[in-house]
């Protein structure tokens, strides 16, 4: 099948890449689509349709653009024809317009998936070319933007009833897309996966032991992240005599957290450090004794699936989609969301846990990620996705 794959943006995140080398080993075609930010390492056996933001005088963008152009006007005349005219109907015909959809009309896969839903109402003219086009849903996309914005949200209403297929990171994420017209009986969870032999798993008693208990949260500086309630709740911690160090990886240039952590007497505690490579990432997690999610709003995060996979519990707010990746006190631990008493009481509650205890939870956590958020299960289901909408087509 040729597949589509559109991300916006180049380089991508780790799991959409792992999703196209599996569709690649799978025999399936595969371009990717998107706008070039900084230099990436392209996977083998795959067309890459993008141009670079960074060139000079926005130089590979023109010549891009013109590269399309000419080969749609060489040998596919007509349809170009029909697509901007439909451009022009909709009050989209620019020259912006035509270098982000000459390509995919160019290659014209099977199936186009969309990894980021903002604007998805500006890529319907697909279907009128015979393409299916499918859509994934993750939190901020559907938590957050729509709210925010309501050209978003009218977006959503357009599109979303009229999606071939649409692809939750959670039942949570399905939920909140239905109220905007997404067709159930096209949609289905898949869960991300996990590519597991890079993520060495070690129980919690055979890593580097410290008298102080090691925290460490990972993602980018938003409210949605809810830091402040971790910090809030870590400051009564401190009161209470439990000696830590918290790390938050992707806030070391947040002025309201430098002052919040000023303000609560944590400086000795608290680290905040910038973006850091993937693979530095995971070492700070795995030597940290436990992971904090104090989120106001998750599909489900990432982070904890690695964290789990490489054996450091976590203790993440009951929100979103986050009930389907752990069960209190089993593989992890749920608090209510933004409720500083609720995290107190857990923070406590770790601390005052057995290695015995710790390494259960952990070794339950890995189980869980191998189950049901492997690699192959991703792919497996990502493929049949595809094909099921490939298949309704031909009927």
């Amino acid at each position: 099948m040729r597949i589509g794959i559109h991300v916006n943006r180049l380089p991508t995140t780790v799991f959409i890449n792992r999703l196209i080398e599996g569709l690649v080993k799978k025999g399936h075609r595969v371009v990717v689509f998107g706008t070039q930010t900084s230099d990436h390492q392209q996977i083998a056996s795959v067309r890459y349709a993008s141009f670079k933001l960074f060139s000079t005088f926005n130089f590979s963008k023109r010549i891009f653009f013109l590269k399309y152009a000419l080969l749609l006007t060489l040998f596919r005349k007509e349809e170009k024809r029909r697509l901007d005219l439909m451009l022009k109907k909709n009050g989209m015909l620019s020259r912006h317009n035509q270098t982000r959809f000459y390509p995919i009309l160019w290659y014209k896969p099977e199936v186009l998936h969309i990894q980021w839903v903002k604007g998805i109402e500006q890529y319907l003219w697909v279907k009128d070319f015979g393409m299916k086009l499918i859509a994934s849903l993750r939190g901020t996309n559907l938590y957050m933007n729509p709210i925010l914005e309501e050209t978003v949200a009218s977006g959503y209403r357009l599109a979303f009833p009229q999606l071939d297929g649409v692809h939750g990171v959670c039942e949570d994420v399905l939920r909140e897309a239905g109220h905007y017209g997404a067709n159930r009986k096209k949609s289905k969870v898949i869960y991300s996966g996990l590519r597991l032999s890079d993520f060495n798993f070690l129980l919690p008693s055979q890593k580097e032991k410290s008298e102080k208990i090691k925290f460490i949260s990972v993602g980018r500086q938003s409210w949605m992240k809810g830091y402040h309630y971790a910090l809030d709740a870590l400051a009564i911690v401190q009161d209470a005599g439990i000696d830590f160090e918290y790390t938050i990886v992707g806030g070391g240039d947040s002025e309201e957290l430098l002052f919040q952590v000023a303000d609560l007497g944590l400086t000795e505690k608290v680290k905040l450090k910038g973006w850091m490579p993937f693979s530095e990432v995971k070492k700070a997690i795995q030597s940290s004794d436990v992971l904090l999610l104090p989120s106001v709003s998750e599909g489900i995060a990432n982070t904890a699936i690695e964290a789990m996979a490489l054996g450091t519990p976590v203790i993440a707010s009951a929100c979103g989609g986050m009930a389907e990746l752990i069960t209190d006190q089993q593989n992890g631990f749920l608090v209510l969301a933004r409720n500083r008493e609720k995290w107190v009481e857990k923070l406590l509650l770790f601390a005052g846990l057995s290695l015995a205890r710790i390494d259960e939870i952990a070794a339950n956590a890995r189980h869980t990620v191998e189950e049901r958020f492997n690699e192959e299960n991703m792919v497996n289901a990502f493929e049949a996705l595809y094909e099921s909408n490939f298949a309704d087509s031909l009927g």
